[in-house]
């Protein structure tokens, strides 16, 4: 069995931080087959407080994941499995809010999973020793941000342009024009874009993409058994062929066969499963 929680950061850190989450298994969860994480427009920093993940590449090899990561914007899916226990901790930022503690542009880490010390060579260790020393969830969200105050970089905060446009982004699910995207900002498309490589990580097409291929989840959580067609238009696809198209680059798959094989363990790690709750627990 599974246990997810997740908690809301206080209003200091509202604009940077999307939630703090904890995943914990109660006994063995050795996976039978690889499990693939599609992106959800979001970077993380993620603790292992248990047994490694083993990360599986395109080209067949695969790797022992550190256990302190920092996980970049992702333009297509990954593919992990647990070797045992599972218990995680994480910081999920909000699209542009990793900008603020990070001394570089995020497109760097864009479709990377890299251990944290590579970029908080010292930090990371000090905040992984007072994770690892807290007994809850409360308590490392506590624990984080009191660290992310103390390091929020004071010559880099959000953009103001960025963080409107990743708003309408999100507003509209990722279904919206580039003039409308635009309006009123007095900046040109491309200006735009190059902000959004260096704050979000992704540019505004392909931010917009991850999160109208991301409704899909929750639209068929809402209606299992709706035809894929009504959902293509709901989610504000062209058709069935552009959601299927869409679905098999960033998960892998066609969404039939995703859906029939979803674990727990892929739905926890991505932010779709979150509909209105902020804790959750499932078997």
């Amino acid at each position: 069995m599974l246990v997810y929680h997740e908690t809301q950061p206080s209003p200091q850190l509202a604009r940077y931080i999307d939630c703090f989450w904890n995943l914990e298994s109660t006994a063995d969860f050795a996976s039978l087959a690889p499990e693939t994480v599609p992106p959800d427009g979001r970077i993380e920093i993620v603790f292992n407080l248990a047994d490694p993940f083993r990360r599986h590449r395109l080209n067949h090899s695969t790797e022992l994941q550190p256990l302190m990561l920092a996980v970049g914007q992702m333009r297509a899916y990954t593919t992990i499995e647990p070797t045992g226990r599972v218990n995680l901790f994480g910081l999920r930022f909000r699209p542009g809010g990793a900008c603020a503690f990070f001394g570089l542009p995020l497109s760097e880490l864009a479709n990377q999973i890299l251990p944290l010390t590579d970029l908080w060579p010292l930090q990371a260790r000090e905040l992984a020793e007072r994770i690892h020393a807290a007994t809850s969830l409360t308590e490392r969200g506590r624990v984080s941000e009191a660290f992310l105050l103390r390091h929020l970089l004071r010559a880099d905060k959000l953009d103001a342009m960025v963080e409107a446009g990743v708003q309408r982004i999100l507003q509209n699910n990722g279904c919206l024009s580039s003039g409308s995207l635009l309006e009123g900002m007095n900046i040109s498309e491309r200006q735009l874009e190059r902000k959004f490589q260096a704050k979000v990580g992704l540019s505004p097409k392909q931010l917009a993409r991850v999160i109208r291929f991301q409704k899909i989840f929750t639209a068929y959580e809402r209606n299992p058994l709706g035809s894929w067609i009504s959902l293509a238009y709901e989610c504000g696809y062209y058709d069935q062929a552009h959601l299927i198209r869409d679905f098999k680059e960033f998960s892998g798959q066609n969404p039939s066969g995703y859906f029939q094989q979803e674990s727990d363990l892929a739905r926890y790690l991505t932010h779709h499963h979150r509909m209105s709750e902020f804790s959750k627990t499932d078997d």
